[in-house]
Order: C-alpha cells, then structure tokens, then sequence
C-alpha cells in the first residue's frame, strides 16, 4: 500500500513539473514569433553586378525603380544582366535572403 501511495505522488510531482516546462516552451515560441521582422519580396531585373563589393541593383517591376542588395559571393557569381530575378529581404534590410532567379520562356518565331 505505502510503494502504491509513493508511486502515486511521484508520478503527480512529475506531472506538475513538466506542465511549467510546456507553458515556458508556449511562451518562448509565441515571443520569437512576433519578434522576427517580415520578408519582403521584390521581383524585376538585374541592371548592374559589383562583384568586388558583392552587390546587385534590380529593377523593380511594380515600381520602376532602383534597389541595391547584398548578396552572397556563390550567388552572385550565377547572375548576370538583363536577368528577371526574385530577391527576398527582411523589411528594412539590404541583405539578400534568397535571389531566385525566373525562367522566361522564350517566344519562337
């Protein structure tokens, strides 16, 4: 009866115990959820490559104008001019993300 009743409270302690580690867990996520800045994507066209500071400027097509970004040097060896890209950002930001670049299909004459 007494090993029963030690069983018993031991399982309650550890029940108790691990229903503050979900409710900190809970908490933690939804704090980190709201604190990351939103992405950003812009699509147009490449009009100048800077290798040497790792740079882009694209076209954006919605509204024509310039935007300057920083990208990675593996990535910015694969881009060239004239190409139609999708560059995101975190809002606020100059730093590439991800570019992406937009297969065109070309049109037979």
């Amino acid at each position: 009866m007494k090993k029963m009743l030690i069983i018993m409270i031991a399982f309650a302690f550890a029940l108790g115990f691990s229903s503050f580690a979900f409710a900190k867990s809970a908490k933690y996520s939804a704090y980190h959820k709201k604190s990351q800045p939103a992405m950003e994507t812009i699509q147009g066209t490449i009009t100048s490559v800077d290798s040497a500071k790792n740079e882009i400027v694209v076209k954006n097509n919605k509204t024509a104008q310039d935007r300057t970004f920083v990208v990675n040097s593996k990535v910015i060896s694969t881009l060239t001019l004239n190409e139609e890209v999708k560059v995101k950002v975190k809002e606020g930001s100059n730093n590439a993300e991800s570019v992406t670049i937009i297969k065109t299909k070309s049109k037979k004459k």
